[in-house]
């Protein structure tokens, strides 16, 4: 079987997943004999796109680079815009919380963003919700995998599919949130909006080539060891009060966005707000 009918059968096997629910991981029992079918339809590709895909091309408009970039310049304004328009709404909120609050609802966009490339995998392979992924930076046949999940979650389609999705849910899980009772509709429209295009964002560095990630995953670890990817930034009022110890991450503002693959380093710092020194008694 030469290269280019591997690729040409991968591509029609990833659109054809791409055209089922979304919703949908696991796998009739009938389908586990084709596994092995499935696996080798990877093989002969993988070694070339694993060379060719280690570094971006700057040509692309979904360059890791552009991604890191739209991250911190249109993703941080319309964050900037959504936190004055809570004060605007809410003069008694505390800093903390107002910062607490969005800063969870990010998370929750990435992690929904996260799962949802994780079931495009799963659905490849023919793996059940239960059964553990396989390491795709170590094994290589899995490139081409992640070479097809990229450039069908890049198109317009897709995007817009993640964007409507991702956005409801979170929305939905907002409904009780007193954030959302007392926001004005002006807020309302920021605040889905920022969903938007966070979502969006959030979809493209989850299907990343080389991998990206946003690292949430440092409160509570001392922020002197963490100090080439973030930066501590100053609140009205020190946090003295913490279920942290003096000197570590209380709260993640803005995540850091990172390569994932063996923690290499980093392309965007990350903002945190520390505990710092209690009061002596």
């Amino acid at each position: 079987m030469s290269c280019t009918l591997d690729m040409a059968c991968a591509k029609a096997r990833y659109n054809q997943l791409a055209e089922k629910s979304d919703g949908h991981d696991g796998a009739p029992a009938s389908t586990y004999d084709e596994r092995g079918r499935s696996e080798k339809l990877t093989r002969k590709m993988a070694n070339v796109l694993e060379n060719s895909e280690k570094l971006e091309r700057l040509d692309d408009e979904f360059a890791n680079s552009k991604l890191s970039g739209r991250f911190d310049s249109d993703i941080k304004k319309l964050w900037e815009d959504l936190n004055e328009a809570i004060v605007d709404d809410d003069q008694d909120i505390s800093e903390i919380h107002r910062l607490q609050t969005v800063s969870d609802i990010m998370k929750d966009v990435y992690e929904r963003c996260k799962a949802r490339a994780d079931r495009h995998i799963r659905q490849f392979c023919f793996l059940e919700k239960s059964e553990q992924l396989p390491d795709l930076m170590e094994n290589s046949e899995y490139a081409i995998i992640l070479k097809w999940r990229r450039i069908n979650g890049q198109k317009e389609s897709t995007l817009a599919d993640v964007r409507k999705d991702i956005t409801s849910e979170v929305l939905d899980a907002l409904s009780s949130r007193t954030l959302n009772k007392k926001s004005s509709e002006k807020s309302k429209t920021l605040l889905t909006k920022f969903i938007e295009e966070l979502a969006e964002c959030c979809w493209l560095i989850a299907i990343s080539k080389p991998s990206l990630c946003l690292n949430f995953e440092v409160v509570g670890q001392k922020y002197k060891n963490l100090e080439n990817r973030f930066v501590a930034i100053a609140t009205e009022d020190n946090i003295t009060s913490s279920d942290h110890p003096e000197g570590s991450v209380h709260m993640v503002v803005w995540p850091s966005v990172e390569l994932k693959e063996r923690q290499t380093g980093y392309l965007l710092k990350g903002e945190v707000i520390v505990v710092s020194e209690k009061n002596p008694n």
